[in-house]
């Protein structure tokens, strides 16, 4: 069975082949700049940025082409599966009042001389069923005279850039989504000021007209470049400081990453500003774990490549020419890992945080150290199959089970390797090496060296006496894992119980469909042991349709009765040795030399009620001879030896009637017999010759195998009825003989 994971694994490779671009929360600020390297990636989504200043740069007629990216370039993203959101920012100068706000942001956005709502109209509209998702603005939290400000304005004129951006592309088009800016959170922090985003929220929740607009935004970004587990802080912050207003809006991560120095190609200073390239790529992951953890909807890496005009820090999966730092390849892993994950959980522990979910039909752990000592992560053991893979894609199978049975494995997870210029431990931003343990094969067993299987969900075992019966009729997904042990119970038998269902043995009925008996967990089995449809009843009132034989405590009633009394009856079939009852979806009914059918979709045709291929089942594996083939001849009666011969006379000599259908004649007593009680309809096809087989008395007979049937020779009923007797083959399937 496969485990629901991507072919592409290749266990202990370090590398994978490409992922699909699929659209996913994971995405890379920027990726159209390297499309090979975004595909190869498995991001699937980016933030673009389109500057007011380089489109209107003069005044509100003109109508250049963004800098940033082509319609070439847009339409190759496009058609590789990506979704491209917008982020818009960076005004003229001509358009605002001073420098970084936007002028008569109060007036109507119809107002001409509301540059920002045309110029947001002129974006929608242009972009059009292309892009549909629009940031708004930069880190409008950072103070103008700061370093990176972008925003001198007010915070009630940014819920009025907010607002008018929503009023404008809804009215084109109401699936457009405005995206609050994402914030550094640090500078409010810092300045021991309410956080920005609260005081937009109270904004919005002071219009009166915003609740029933959704609050003219559609979510929330944000920024994170401190602590890989600030992300899952923050988020948890702005979500309650939006719910504290009475709003409730998904979360976005557009920018997050930490800066490498120790890459030869970009050397920085080993300060708290930096960390390795190894550390960069486990911030890669645990920063998306966190993430997740918080419920972030949509989740990016600032950037694709480092950008050389850039001096805050080389930023890129990528180093500027395109080739890959080991950050790239672990948001291969991130994205391969975390994607399609549902029920997700954190937990943390001394020096070690653990994130849990599903994933397809498999359970997943990421484990990472949280402090500078090594730990072992642990999970239970669910799962037929484990497999550790490393941040760079490489696996380690988990042998299992790993000693005898039992209840978890252990994964072995790495120090934080943070430090600081002089060798001590730094306040670390990043965790140690993760590790992502993949359980596949949930609610399997683990196949043990003596044949049977181990339920690691429950902790028991199926053996041989269950197992094959339980895989061929449903497996886990219908029985559920064991609840216990094989037991005993009583007449000697055994019993096993499931989460969904019980089954018993019963020895009597070794090698037929009824060795095994399955029952509700809530319904007890029967008393004494005997299997329901086997067990005898009493002689039903008269006049109830039903013929009842004591001799074996059962009835023939409705149309087996039919079939039974106009084909030979006892002769041909024996007693009864059941009830009527479902098997399979059918009626069925068992007697001493067959079963019956009932295929009611043949009435009133001779192939209403049908008996089972008990000759062919009970003979299956056998190779019996082919004679060569004789032309019919007249039948007669030969002569028959009046005692017990000490080795069975041959039938072979004519009168034969060849079948070619099998490629078998019946001849002699045996065509008698077979065309006076019923022929094909009843028996089948024969599908042996005449053959010595000694019976269940030990003595040597001359018998000849039918589909339905066995023809037995008993010389020693010459001239009577009994001369010719059909083989009790249902007691020899059932095992009752």
């Amino acid at each position: 069975m496969g485990n629901g994971r991507p072919p592409t694994r290749q266990q202990g490779a370090a590398t994978v082949a490409d992922p699909p671009a699929a659209k996913n929360p994971f995405g890379i600020v920027d990726a159209f700049q390297y499309p090979q390297q975004r595909a190869a990636s498995g991001a699937g989504w980016e933030r673009v940025e389109f500057w007011w200043n380089e489109i209107q740069p003069d005044d509100s007629t003109e109508h250049l082409p963004p800098q940033t990216i082509s319609d070439a370039q847009l339409q190759t993203e496009l058609a590789a599966g990506m979704s491209v959101v917008g982020l818009l920012g960076n005004p003229p100068a001509w358009a605002t009042r001073d420098g970084s706000t936007p002028a008569n942001l109060d007036l109507p956005i119809d107002d001409p001389r509301n540059a920002w709502a045309s110029f947001v109209r002129y974006m929608v509209t242009t972009y059009a069923g292309r892009i549909n998702q629009w940031i708004i603005w930069n880190e409008p939290d950072i103070p103008a005279g700061m370093l990176g400000s972008t925003w001198a304005g007010t915070v009630q004129e940014y819920y009025e850039l907010v607002k008018d951006a929503a009023e404008v592309a809804k009215s084109i088009d109401p699936n457009e989504q405005i995206i609050v800016a994402g914030t550094t959170y640090w500078v409010d922090i810092t300045r021991n000021q309410p956080l920005f985003i609260d005081r937009f929220a109270a904004a919005a929740a002071d219009d009166p007209t915003a609740a029933a607009n959704n609050y003219y935004f559609d979510a929330v970004d944000l920024h994170v470049y401190s602590r890989a587990s600030d992300v899952r802080t923050i988020a948890q912050i702005y979500r309650q400081t939006l719910q504290s207003h009475g709003i409730d809006k998904p979360l976005w991560l557009s920018e997050s990453n930490v800066a490498p120095y120790d890459d030869p190609a970009t050397p920085r200073t080993a300060d708290l500003m930096h960390d390795t390239m190894a550390e960069q790529a486990n911030f890669v992951i645990e920063a998306f774990a966190y993430g997740l953890s918080a419920g972030v909807q949509r989740l990016s890496i600032y950037r694709m490549a480092d950008d050389p005009n850039d001096q805050s820090g080389p930023w890129g999966l990528l180093h500027s020419d395109g080739t890959p730092r080991p950050a790239f390849q672990a948001f291969q892993t991130a994205v391969r890992e975390f994607s399609g994950a549902t029920g997700v959980e954190y937990h943390e522990q001394p020096y070690l945080a653990t994130l849990s979910y599903d994933q397809g039909a498999d359970k997943v752990w990421l484990f990472w150290a949280t402090g500078n000592a090594p730990v072992t992560g642990s999970a239970p053991l669910v799962g037929n199959a484990a497999v550790v893979f490393d941040k760079n894609g490489a696996s380690t199978a988990v042998n299992l089970p790993l000693t005898g049975v039992q209840p978890a494995i252990g994964v072995p997870v790495p120090a934080s390797a943070s430090h600081n210029d002089d060798g001590g431990p730094q306040n670390s931003r990043v965790g140690g090496n993760p590790a992502f343990l993949v359980e596949s094969g949930i609610g399997q067993g683990i196949p043990l060296p003596d044949g049977s299987q181990y339920f690691p969900q429950t902790g028991h075992t199926v053996g041989s006496t269950f197992l094959a019966y339980v895989l061929a009729h449903g497996g886990a997904a219908r029985f559920g894992d064991p609840t216990d042990d094989i037991h005993d119970l009583d007449n000697g038998s055994q019993g096993q119980d499931f989460q969904q269902l019980k089954l018993r043995t019963h020895p009597e009925f070794a090698n037929s469909d009824y060795y095994i008996e399955e029952a509700p967990v809530t319904a007890p089995f029967a008393q004494g042991g005997a299997y329901a449809p086997f067990r005898p009843v009493a002689a039903p009132p008269s006049g109830r349709g039903a013929l009842y034989f004591p001799q074996t405590g059962h009835t023939v009633s409705g149309v087996f009765r039919n079939f039974f009394e106009s084909n030979g009856g006892l002769t041909i079939f024996g007693y009864p040795r059941t009830e009527a009852f479902q098997q399979n979806g059918r009626l069925v009914q068992w007697f001493q030399r067959d079963m019956l059918e009932d295929h009611s979709e043949n009435a009133g045709t001779p192939y209403e009620v049908e008996l089972r291929l008990l000759g062919t089942q009970l003979t299956a594996g056998r190779v019996f001879a082919h004679p060569p083939p004789s032309a019919p001849a007249p039948t007669a009666t030969p002569a028959k030896p009046a005692a017990k011969p000490s080795a069975p006379p041959a039938l072979s000599a004519p009168p034969l009637v060849f079948f070619p259908q099998t490629g078998y004649s019946v001849g002699f007593g045996f065509l008698h017999f077979f065309q006076t009680h019923g022929g094909i309809t009843v028996f089948g096809y024969p599908i042996s010759q005449e053959l010595p087989e000694v019976g269940p008395d030990g003595h040597a007979h001359t018998v000849q195998y039918f589909q339905r049937a066995r023809f037995e020779y008993h010389p020693e009923f010459n001239g009577t009825p009994y001369e010719v007797e059909l083989g009790l083959l249902g007691d020899q399937y059932l095992g009752l003989q």
